[in-house]
């Protein structure tokens, strides 16, 4: 078998890339076998070293392909992250580990926030109360829903008679049947978190007011409360209103004889 043969004709070596460099045309040495000339599976290839960036966030394998995502690429500029607020703070840009995968770059959506804690004060305008939810919203304040504890925003907080105390994900309750706070803290300024019940009839709503519309004597109404704090001076956060909520209740005072027993709260 002859090492060349002219008929072969000029073997065409692939095209250099990036990550491998073949040798030139074959114009010698053409046969392969006899009766066959030599392809351009038979050019000579030399791999680039691995790690050679060849494409946004990818660099050659060692061994000829452009096919492994980096870390990082320079190429993927500085991502800028969204503006901070009260309730998670950003960092202002990502400038390291870029590369979310081959031929991808990481997005605004891949800044990663340090989120407040759930309940931190978030009102912007005096006389409001707003608090950061566990996903970083600043909204109503969060009440606690039903035995189990869950919270759901401020007017998603329903009660029945029989399906007791509910999450509505659209916020649609009865006015009456609202909870809208459950402790002092949901409340702005000098307001108590008041809570009208009439359990009989199905009814139990909560809602801010002040201490003089929220008669807690009275057969049905409450403040609602977490902790003795809460309550108004000479009663006790250890009752419980409706369905499980702690209650403001009226410590027991035994008075000294003659002396006057002081006025009921909320009334002058």
């Amino acid at each position: 078998m002859p090492e060349d043969d002219a008929a072969c004709g000029v073997i065409d070596c692939p095209t250099d890339t990036t990550c491998a460099d073949y040798s030139n045309d074959l114009t010698t040495a053409r046969c392969q076998a006899f009766g066959q000339c030599k392809t351009p599976a038979s050019c000579q290839m030399t791999p680039q070293d691995f790690g050679v960036s060849c494409d946004l966030c990818a660099v050659c394998d060692g061994a000829g392909s452009c096919n492994v995502p980096p870390a990082d690429d320079e190429q993927c500029g500085e991502i800028l992250c969204p503006a901070s607020t009260d309730c998670v703070k950003y960092p202002a840009s990502i400038t390291t580990d870029r590369c979310e995968g081959l031929l991808m770059c990481v997005d605004s959506n891949d800044c990663v926030g340090e989120f407040a804690d759930p309940g931190t004060d978030c009102s912007q305008v005096k006389g409001e109360v707003l608090q950061c939810s566990p996903q970083g919203e600043c909204s109503d304040p969060l009440v606690t829903c039903g035995e189990e504890a869950k919270y759901c925003p401020s007017g998603a907080c329903c009660y029945g008679l029989k399906a007791g105390l509910t999450c509505n994900p659209r916020g649609e309750c009865d006015v009456a049947n609202t909870v809208r706070c459950d402790e002092k803290a949901d409340c702005p300024g000098a307001t108590v978190c008041c809570a009208q019940t009439t359990l009989i009839e199905g009814d139990f709503g909560s809602a801010c007011t002040s201490l003089g519309n929220c008669p807690i004597e009275d057969k049905g109404v409450d403040v609602l409360c977490r902790d003795h704090v809460d309550c108004p001076q000479g009663y006790s956060c250890t009752d419980t209103a409706g369905p499980g909520y702690g209650a403001c209740a009226l410590d027991i005072i035994f008075l000294p004889p003659f002396q006057v027993e002081p006025p009921a709260l909320g009334r002058p």
